[in-house]
């Protein structure tokens, strides 16, 4: 035994079990509510004897003690003061912290029914000495239980009983410490284990040994392509740091084909398996794209900002209620809509918003919203603005529904490829009703069987 944690008490065993266990060093850790000019003399010790960790025992948490690193905990408080409905957290706290064969010490009394009055005269007689207040007393728990009882608290959570027990001479109260063991775990002998894989008959799937050194690229790739599909969706393609995620790959190639060479040798981590090679070849293609999309993205950032847009739509929005007071936008709708002018009071304004994704998010707020709104234009074009859908599940019912819609034309219409239940169908809406269409969609993106992709902002 070298590493121990006490609970509830300044640490008043520690010396005295550093001394009967003959333990030099090893940490230890002092669990308690806070720290008190009296641990001096219950430690007997002027200086501190182990970090002390603050522990609320009204709110039962788990403590900053690394999992198996302890081989003995002592709990001197009783088990029987703690919220009981918190026990098990409590518990299973100091199992994970203490190491297989690791012990856990605690006093509880016996309780059985004819004693329980004796012990709260007792506990009672002690808060008084101790000069507990009279709310404290009162709302003081005391869940007694029997020994056998406690037994089987701590076995529920996987505790061995040791059958060791001590108790004081010449207490009344019945107070009995109790040791319980966390148990070994029993695993088969590795040649036991060798001789079994040999010798069963099973079918066996088998790996190149070299080939988990370069399963990182592969999902590099995955994780940058997908990075760069959620980039598009607020920002131009122009602006993605190509060059960036290249270097990134190419030095983990670098890396993992090291560590592979080192280790399963120069033929067999190039040349016998196909992963390096897969992954030299996506980095090929990979590097030749981003190359060019940089390249491209170098002279689009060359051209005069003029040129291009700003990456917000312009909003004119009429309100429609009767309420006399002016509409805030930020803080009913969504806070990144900006530049808000009124152009008549309570009336008619003019709103900011951001492009892409965000633009489709905030149209559908504004269409949801309690306060009615009427869309006149968007950056100053009034006409018809493209929307894509999908129905869901073959829903030939919703599809007939689209299509029979007055103030819309269907543009196009697709099967996807990849679940061929969905059909996505790109279409036309005047302006004037877009936000009643959003309304009527939203009510069948509840039971699935229509999705709005998309509100397809201006091109810049």
């Amino acid at each position: 035994i070298r590493d121990i944690v006490s609970i509830g008490d300044g640490g008043r065993c520690i010396k005295e079990l550093r001394e009967i266990l003959k333990i030099k060093d090893g940490r230890v850790y002092i669990v308690n509510e806070h720290q008190r000019l009296t641990d001096i003399i219950e430690r007997n010790s002027l200086f501190s004897i182990g970090n002390f960790i603050p522990y609320n025992f009204s709110k039962l948490t788990d403590i900053p003690i690394p999992s198996e690193s302890i081989d003995l905990v002592v709990c001197y408080m009783g088990l029987h003061h703690l919220p009981q409905d918190q026990l098990d957290i409590f518990l299973k706290m100091i199992y994970r912290i203490l190491r297989p064969n690791g012990l856990f010490l605690f006093r509880e009394h016996h309780a059985y029914e004819q004693l329980k009055p004796l012990l709260d005269v007792a506990h009672m007689v002690f808060n008084v000495v101790t000069g507990v207040d009279y709310e404290s007393e009162r709302n003081e728990i005391r869940a007694f239980r029997t020994i056998e009882q406690w037994r089987s608290c701590v076995r529920q959570i996987g505790f061995q009983d040791t059958f060791i027990y001590d108790e004081q001479e010449d207490d009344p109260t019945d107070d009995i410490m109790i040791v319980v063991r966390k148990p070994e775990i029993q695993y088969i002998n590795t040649n036991d284990i060798n001789e079994i894989l040999e010798n069963k008959t099973y079918t066996k799937v088998s790996a190149y040994l070299e080939s988990n050194y370069f399963r990182p690229l592969e999902w590099l790739v995955v994780r940058i392509i997908m990075e760069f599909g959620q980039y598009l969706n607020h920002t131009p393609f122009y602006y993605f740091p190509y060059m960036k995620y290249l270097s990134i790959y190419w030095s983990l190639s670098f890396t993992e084909t090291n560590f592979a060479i080192k280790k399963y040798g120069l033929i067999q981590a190039l040349f016998v398996a196909p992963a390096f090679l897969m992954n030299i070849s996506v980095g090929i293609f990979l590097s030749m794209a981003f190359i060019q999309l940089s390249f491209i993205s170098f002279l689009i950032r060359l051209i005069p900002a003029t040129r291009f847009g700003p990456e917000y739509e312009q909003l004119i929005i009429e309100k429609l209620d009767e309420i006399n007071e002016d509409f805030n936008f930020k803080e009913s709708i969504d806070e990144r809509i900006d530049d808000i002018q009124i152009l008549m009071k309570n009336r008619l304004y003019a709103i900011r918003v951001p492009r892409h994704q965000v633009f489709n998010s905030i149209l559908k707020k504004i269409a949801l919203h309690p306060t009615k709104f009427n869309l006149l234009s968007i950056s100053e074009q009034k006409e018809q603005i493209q929307i894509e859908l999908a129905v869901n599940n073959n829903d030939n019912e919703r599809l007939l529904w689209l299509k029979q819609r007055s103030n819309m034309d269907i543009i196009f219409e697709f099967t996807n490829p990849l679940n061929q239940s969905q059909t996505h169908i790109i279409l036309r809406v005047k302006l004037r009703h877009l936000l009643t269409f959003i309304r009527e969609c939203t009510q069948f993106e509840t039971d699935n069987s229509l999705t709005i992709i998309q509100i397809y902002d201006h091109f810049y």
